[in-house]
């Protein structure tokens, strides 16, 4: 089969229509088996060195059907190496996700023009790159294009290239473009990957392609906490005295675990802005336990009575309870929902009783004790 290509004058000088052959004639399940037609209509969407890439009509000599595609040239034997590796990849081992996530391929053709040995890779127009960078899509798309590198993955094909401008989006789906690059590849991830929880280290998750996307695109959350001008590994906000004590040795133990609660505040702000937000609306839940349940008895009237305190009156009313309860009343403040709140809110609880242990005369076993309910909340075992 064969395809007559004509180009306008510009930016090259003027090559005459030239005809190249099926580069594979004898794979009857290619689509460059049954295209032989002609590519005119064209106009320049990129030019490169030694490779240009036009958008124009493929029209198929034996029914008269015409389709908008894209044309991708290349001239000379190093481009056309790289182009050859891209066509082997749309008919070989990715060759079932035409149409599904990649552009369908009508055909890899190669012959002589007036600039020498030509060839041409021909796809279906699906649409232009990606406006916005990564970070800003929607989550729909997101996954859409995790999916999709997930099936090249899968298929045995590393992509080499993962850019905005490789990604396409056609009609709301994605499509990935541009392989030629790619090199056979075994995906050995071993880490899920869920939306919107801390991203697992890079060693981990044994496939960089697949964590460097997720991380680009903020689909999961950083992998990371900057912790005293250093990264630290995210899953350490969920204990403010674990990460405390990745501080230098001679960092003061206090004000290491100052920083701590600080910078697990300002990760969760930065990265979890929803869930920051319910924090700071339901962080000044207290519960003051009464002179009967300080006695050991139980509420006079069997109800627990919880107390809404705001952002800034919080540490006064942590104050009053310590002050006034000690022991029994930091018993009631772990026993209360506080242990059912997320791991990060706990830290903050525990922050607050740092605070409040400045303001107050308590003596040092009971501020350890404080800190061993706390513990015993984050294993569950309150």
């Amino acid at each position: 089969m064969s395809l007559t290509i004509t180009l306008p004058p510009y930016p090259r000088e003027t090559i005459p229509p030239f005809i190249l052959r099926s580069a594979r004639p004898n794979d009857s399940d290619s689509d460059s088996a049954r295209v032989d037609g002609t590519f005119d209509s064209a106009k320049l969407v990129h030019m490169g060195k030694r490779t240009d890439v036009y958008r124009g009509m493929l029209t198929n000599a034996a029914d008269n059907t015409a389709h908008v595609v894209i044309c991708k040239l290349a001239f000379g034997k190093r481009a056309i190496g790289s182009l050859d590796n891209e066509a082997n990849f749309y008919q070989g081992k990715l060759r079932h996700l035409q149409d599904v996530c990649i552009p369908k391929c009508y055909g890899y053709y190669i012959g002589d023009s007036d600039e020498g040995i030509t060839a041409c890779l021909v796809l279906e127009d699906c649409g232009k790159p990606v406006v916005f960078a990564m970070s800003h899509w929607g989550q729909r798309f997101k996954t859409a294009v995790l999916k999709a590198f997930l099936a090249i993955h899968d298929a045995g094909v590393r992509h080499y290239d993962v850019t905005e401008r490789n990604i396409l989006d056609h009609e709301g789906q994605s499509k990935i473009i541009d392989f030629e690059e790619s090199e056979d590849h075994i995906c050995e991830r071993a880490k899920p990957i869920v939306p919107g929880k801390w991203g697992p280290l890079r060693h981990e998750f044994k496939c960089d392609e697949v964590h460097e996307l997720c991380t680009d695109m903020e689909y999961w959350g950083p992998c990371y906490i900057h912790y005293l001008g250093r990264s630290k590994p995210a899953h350490l906000i969920q204990d403010a005295h674990a990460l405390a004590a990745t501080a230098p040795p001679r960092y003061p133990r206090e004000k290491a675990l100052q920083e701590a609660y600080s910078a697990i505040e300002r990760h969760v702000q930065a990265y979890y802005p929803e869930k920051y937000a319910a924090w700071q609306a339901d962080r000044g839940f207290w519960y003051f336990p009464n002179k009967e349940e300080v006695a050991g008895h139980g509420p006079a009237d069997g109800v627990r009575r919880p107390a809404i305190y705001g952002r800034d009156t919080a540490p006064t009313a942590l104050r009053l309870v310590l002050s006034t309860y000690s022991r029994v009343a930091l018993r009631r403040i772990t026993q209360s929902p506080i242990v059912a709140l997320p791991l990060e809110k706990i830290s903050y609880e525990e922050m607050m009783v740092e605070q409040a242990a400045k303001a107050t005369d308590l003596p040092p076993d009971t501020i350890d004790f404080a800190h061993r309910m706390f513990d015993a909340a984050r294993e569950g075992n309150v």
